[in-house]
């Protein structure tokens, strides 16, 4: 029993007319992404369309389009924050009178109190369990909570009778009680407080004994303040000084190991997840960490991205994008590698977290698999032949 050359193209013919899909694929070709800018999902019997626009970015909209974010710039403005002291609070209060001679300015109470002239400074106390500080001669004064220039007038009240034409001065010297909370991937995680309005965000990393160093991969810092979030990878902190914002008290600051990605399909090198661990990663840079191409496999000239993008970074004439009423479309760019020109555009497109990254098979993969199969049902028929005649 022979197999002829006839019956092998019979064969072929019987699996391409009649067994679609028999041939694996690893995700849609060149040809369907360009045809149609809908694919069908669902079963046979019901099948429901989902919608896309198709889009070969310029050098010039590659280059606006986002990337993930990089500084901690969502967050909302806060008005100049006013200082009020708060339980446990280090405060130093300062009495100055109108002229010598008065109850805080005799010689020996500015020889041992250090103050030297018309005034005395008090002795820095904290803020007692009941929110208050105690003054001489004018007893226990409640602070927390309260402005600085409430207690004041207060106790310029309380001592007017007795010094001359006093005047107060407080000043909050350390806030124990203003707390910013570090934790995640740092070696001593907890509550740490804001001791002066210069804190910045690497300043509170370095308070919590700076970052793990177990892990290889790059880290990022997640910022809570009042509701929101934003998020900066370490590096860009240490990069750009304005990216390294001002802690306040209450905001939560969380390290963890880089936790974005894309993912790679198709035709590429490797199918994988490529963390996003370095700042402005492009479609280039993610191609290389999924090592680049299959030469025996992949089309150059048809690689995908897809992503739910802001209609407002779509060109106004974009094909279909009137059928859109959402604020975010399905949509697939298309960038050409087989063109240096495609490669510029390439290395300028700018990937984001959740971005499908897929290499098309090229035109003569289907039929270099289907030579295979028919060779792998025919061998072992000329095989047993073979043995029957003899050879």
């Amino acid at each position: 029993m022979t197999i002829t050359r006839f019956g092998a193209l019979s064969i072929a013919g019987v699996l391409l007319s009649g067994c679609a899909g028999f041939l694996p694929e690893g995700g849609p070709s060149q040809l369907a992404a360009s045809q149609t800018s809908s694919m069908q999902i669902g079963t046979t019997a019901e099948q429901s369309a989902l919608p896309f626009v198709l889009v070969a970015p310029s050098m010039e909209l590659a280059m606006s389009l986002r990337g993930e974010p990089d500084r901690f710039g969502s967050l909302p403005a806060r008005r100049q924050r006013e200082i009020r002291a708060r339980v446990g609070d280090l405060v130093v209060v300062t009495i100055f009178e109108a002229g010598s001679g008065g109850l805080f300015t005799s010689p020996q109470a500015a020889g041992n109190s250090g103050g030297g002239g018309n005034f005395i400074n008090l002795p820095a106390q904290a803020v007692d369990p009941r929110g208050n500080i105690t003054i001489p001669y004018a007893g226990s004064v409640r602070i927390a909570g309260r402005t600085l220039g409430e207690v004041q007038r207060e106790i310029e009240g309380k001592l007017k009778e007795r010094a001359i034409e006093p005047q107060v001065v407080i000043a909050v010297q350390e806030e124990r009680a203003s707390l910013v909370t570090v934790l995640g991937s740092v070696r001593t995680g907890g509550q740490f407080p804001v001791r002066n309005t210069q804190m910045r965000i690497l300043d509170a990393v370095a308070r919590a004994g700076g970052v793990e160093s177990e892990t290889q991969r790059g880290f990022e810092v997640v910022l809570q303040r009042d509701g929101h979030t934003a998020r900066a990878s370490m590096r860009r902190l240490v990069l750009d000084p304005a990216a390294n914002a001002s802690v306040l008290p209450g905001d939560t600051i969380f390290v963890q190991p880089i936790s974005r990605a894309v993912n790679v399909f198709g035709a590429a090198g490797e199918n994988s997840r490529v963390d996003i661990d370095v700042d402005n990663m492009t479609l280039t840079d993610a191609l290389g960490r999924a090592k680049g191409f299959n030469d025996n496999r992949s089309d150059v000239s048809s690689i995908f991205v897809l992503r739910m993008e802001d209609r407002k970074a779509l060109p106004a004439n974009t094909e279909n994008l009137v059928h859109f009423t959402s604020q975010t479309v399905p949509t697939v760019y298309q960038i050409r590698y087989d063109t240096p020109g495609g490669i510029f555009v390439g290395n300028q497109f700018r990937v984001r977290h959740g971005d499908v990254v897929y290499v098309s098979n090229a035109s003569g993969v289907q039929l270099r698999k289907l030579l295979e199969l028919i060779t792998l049902v025919t061998r072992p028929v000329r095989e047993v032949s073979s043995m029957a005649n003899g050879n």
